[in-house]
């Protein structure tokens, strides 16, 4: 054998070898800073997972997650698709100044979308101030940026599917007609403050609150160096993106904002700075997911009572403009209540108004929506 291909040989097995050694005695990582998610723990081998295949199944996303130097081999990989002409990575399309998420026509499980559907009328039809709406993705807003050969469902006929003969606040035409501002951001898939101050404009409209121009707002940085999810699936260096803070000239509103309730965390801000030190850094809007929030707000524009918010983490960055009309705002996310919110708002005084907003990709894969009617 020659005496390259035996130092080739050699070099292969030690990396094969350090690799082998490097994944056993390393302990398992719980959570990937870089990707800002739990990762796949070892599965359980049993005889049912065995033999319907699912063992097989985890342990293959088990290994993905917990291989060694994963963060620089999904960088390397993005890097190589980039090379060949490749602009779709991991279900997300490079574009020349925006990372966007693909829509994939999987999403729309056709059973769990009509549950959904009846949980949403049998709820709203119960409460009559209460109203929904359903946020376009960036896909579809900024589908210009796109490929025309990109595969993507047309989001406009599954929201007015969702919310045909419902009293629906239209988010998506706004939205539409501000495409070329910055109205989401270019590495995360939630809107920006911009997006959500246009949201924000709409709600006023059909809720009868009197709408503080763009103008009347001071606007200053919070953060600039944020890096959202969307960049963390490719690990590609791409930027960073602004989060902004919206107050109203001339007024000096006084807020507590208290996360759930055992008085967990109670502060007089809207903003929990100390998200800013995490990957997270769009938590710095309301403290982030919790699974109640109540909001207190004086010397605020208008006191229209108390506002009901049952929402996902889009609505974060709106409430700052919303409580400059509510007294009081409380929200709850169904994936981390797990109390029965019939209950809840029968012990509750009485809302003037109550929102349903989600933004559709989490709609159309929530499987928490039956909370809203036990």
């Amino acid at each position: 054998m020659k005496k390259s291909n035996i130092v080739f040989s050699l070099s292969f097995l030690i990396v094969i070898f350090f690799f082998f050694f490097y994944n056993v005695l390393v302990e398992d990582k719980t959570f990937s800073y870089n990707e800002n998610r739990e990762l796949t723990q070892q599965p359980k081998l049993s005889v049912e997972t065995l033999l319907n295949g699912s063992y097989m199944k985890d342990v293959e996303v088990y290994v993905n997650d917990q291989i060694a130097f994963r963060d620089m081999f999904v960088k390397l990989s993005t890097n190589v698709k980039l090379m060949l002409g490749q602009k779709e990575v991991n279900n997300v399309y490079i574009c020349e100044d925006y990372l966007i998420e693909k829509f994939e026509k999987s999403k729309l499980d056709g059973k769990l979308l009509e549950q959904n559907l009846r949980y949403i009328e049998e709820f709203m039809t119960k409460y009559d101030n209460s109203y929904i709406s359903i946020i376009p993705t960036s896909t579809e807003i900024l589908g210009y940026k796109l490929s025309r050969y990109t595969e993507n469902i047309n989001q406009k006929e599954t929201i007015e599917r969702i919310v045909q003969g419902k009293n629906n606040i239209d988010i998506y035409s706004i939205l539409l007609e501000h495409n070329k501002e910055d109205i989401y951001y270019r590495t995360d898939h939630h809107w920006t403050s911009l997006g959500a101050y246009y949201a924000y404009v709409s709600i006023c409209e059909k809720l009868g609150l009197s709408t503080i121009d763009l103008e009347d707002f001071n606007v200053e940085v919070i953060d600039n160096e944020f890096s959202g999810t969307i960049q963390s699936k490719v690990n590609l260096d791409f930027g960073y993106d602004t989060l902004y803070k919206y107050t109203v000239k001339g007024l000096q509103p006084k807020y507590k904002r208290v996360v759930d309730e055992n008085f967990k965390e109670v502060s007089n801000t809207l903003y929990d700075e100390s998200k800013l030190e995490t990957k997270e850094k769009y938590a710095v809007y309301i403290g982030g997911n919790s699974a109640i929030t109540r909001i207190y707000s004086e010397n605020i524009k208008e006191d229209k009572g108390r506002l009901l918010l049952i929402k996902d983490s889009y609505s974060h960055s709106l409430v700052p403009f919303l409580t400059n009309h509510y007294s009081e705002i409380v929200l709850i996310d169904l994936r981390y209540f797990n109390m029965s919110l019939n209950q809840f708002l029968q012990e509750e005084n009485e809302f003037n108004d109550i929102l349903l907003i989600w933004n559709l990709a989490n709609f159309v894969e929530n499987r928490t929506l039956i909370k809203l009617i036990k």
